[in-house]
């Protein structure tokens, strides 16, 4: 072969799939020349691979990428695809870079479906050995069925256009994205493929490039309100009507959050934040039941910011657990992490939830309360027969009665000042206060250090 023929041939491979979905797709994600393609020639039989892999950078920040694209083998997942892939997370492990996988994929070609088994499960065991070493982002533009899913699923986060499909069963190919994000493995839920590119890159700004590293600070821009008094009288006066989103904009930098699974676990909030330009995860439970769905997104959500060092601002608010195994499940996660963690009593917070998410040492460091919050070691309906027993029992409308008992318990007896005085509350504050109160002690938390006992993991109740 000439030399004029080497160059052609190599033009050729170079100018192969230059505009293909998948590259394109990149282009829109990276940087402007940032990119640049790894194992850009390898071909599965007599075929390119149907996928790209590479290093680019998202807002000069380093990331490594792989882009499915179905146009090729018709859109079958091969053995080589697999190697790719695996050379893009040793690229990851080795350099400390994020990942970022694309995937729009019909399903494993059938050519070498036991030998692409067997790929596809060390992608996996990979994955899982850089779970809290690096983040992980799965971007679902399209199909992402069977052992896919499962890989897509492993990643950090899941964000999903709606006209994808996502699930386990490879024959689903008509799968609700619906279905998928109601039950926790999505995400972010965008509209279409632009929105959903869009909220990777905000996300990823969000997040630290690996387990040593610090979230990238930004520029402090004070929040345009501070609703949190009106807030503090619809809590008070049991108004279910709040509005949580102008309470994220009254608590983090201007327009500075992104919130996640937004339609799973939706008795609580879960949110990175920023707060004068630092990364805050931030969970607000919303004065229901703890249920099973709540806490997984939860203890989850605070499990992925203690293993990247993100403090974790928990607002409690909540009546009571549904089991004890949600009980347990989200105290062992606030008990594990070692990252800092601040607590601040916002509505109601009665014995178990009290502890499970405000209890200095186990899932706090310090913790504040509203003046208008309601905080009692025992729960109201429970302190409200007890304390008053004789009285109902000769009541002539005991149930209307017990009723007012209860609400004249919590707001007049389940008060915080009796939980400071003892130094279960380390401050009572106003709510006006919230954010100056919170960013003043999360800079002194950020020295925090802890020495865990020598063990493999915790045995969190799952």
């Amino acid at each position: 072969m000439s030399i004029k023929q080497r160059l052609d041939s190599f033009q050729s491979m170079k100018n192969f799939g230059e505009d293909s979905c998948a590259k394109q797709r990149i282009y829109k994600i990276v940087d402007p020349d940032s990119f640049v393609e790894i194992n850009s020639m390898t071909k599965s039989q007599d075929d390119y691979t149907g996928v790209i892999t590479g290093i680019g950078k998202i807002g000069n920040r380093k990331v490594c990428l792989f882009s499915q694209d179905n146009k090729i083998n018709g859109g079958a997942f091969t053995t080589a695809q697999v190697n790719k892939i695996l050379n893009i997370y040793t690229i990851a492990q080795t350099t400390g870079v994020p990942v970022v996988g694309i995937y729009d994929c019909k399903g494993a070609s059938l050519d070498d479906a036991n030998l692409l088994l067997k790929g596809l499960s060390d992608l996996l065991a990979f994955s899982n050995k850089l779970s809290g070493v690096v983040p992980q982002i799965s971007l679902i533009l399209g199909p992402c069925l069977g052992i896919n899913a499962l890989l897509a699923a492993n990643a950090d986060f899941v964000i999903a256009a709606k006209n994808s499909n996502f699930s386990i069963n490879t024959g689903d190919s008509d799968s609700d994205i619906f279905s998928a994000a109601k039950e926790g493995s999505v995400s972010v839920l965008s509209k279409d493929e632009d929105e959903a590119i869009a909220s990777l890159k905000n996300l990823f700004d969000f997040l630290p490039s690996n387990n040593l590293d610090k979230s990238p600070l930004f520029n402090a821009l004070e929040p345009q309100v501070n609703e949190f008094d009106s807030i503090s009288d619809k809590l008070y006066n049991l108004d279910p009507n709040v509005d949580y989103n102008l309470f994220l904009k009254s608590f983090a930098d201007n327009n500075g959050f992104i919130t996640l699974q937004d339609d799973f676990g939706k008795t609580a909030i879960i949110a990175f934040a920023r707060l004068n330009g630092v990364c805050v995860g931030t969970v607000i439970f919303k004065g229901e039941e703890l249920c099973s769905h709540t806490c997984s997104k939860v203890a989850r959500f605070i499990r992925f910011c203690d293993a990247f060092s993100i403090p974790v601002v928990t607002f409690a608010n909540s009546k009571e657990f549904t089991s004890l195994a949600n009980a347990a499940k989200l105290t062992n996660a606030y008990c594990d992490a070692t990252t800092a963690k601040l607590s601040v009593i916002i509505g109601k917070a009665f014995g178990s939830v009290f502890a499970a998410t405000s209890m200095q040492q186990a899932s706090s460091d310090i913790t504040l309360a509203w003046v208008s919050s309601s905080v009692s070691a025992m729960n109201p309906t429970a302190a409200a027969i007890f304390y008053n027993s004789e009285k109902l029992k000769n009541s002539d409308n005991p149930i209307d009665d017990r009723k007012k008992l209860i609400k004249d318990y919590i707001q007049n007896s389940a008060t915080p000042f009796d939980m400071a005085s003892l130094g279960l509350i380390q401050n009572v504050i106003l709510p006006s206060q919230t954010r100056s109160e919170i960013s003043k002690l999360l800079e002194v938390l950020e020295s925090k250090r802890i020495q865990k006992l020598p063990k493999k993991h915790s045995n969190i109740n799952l």
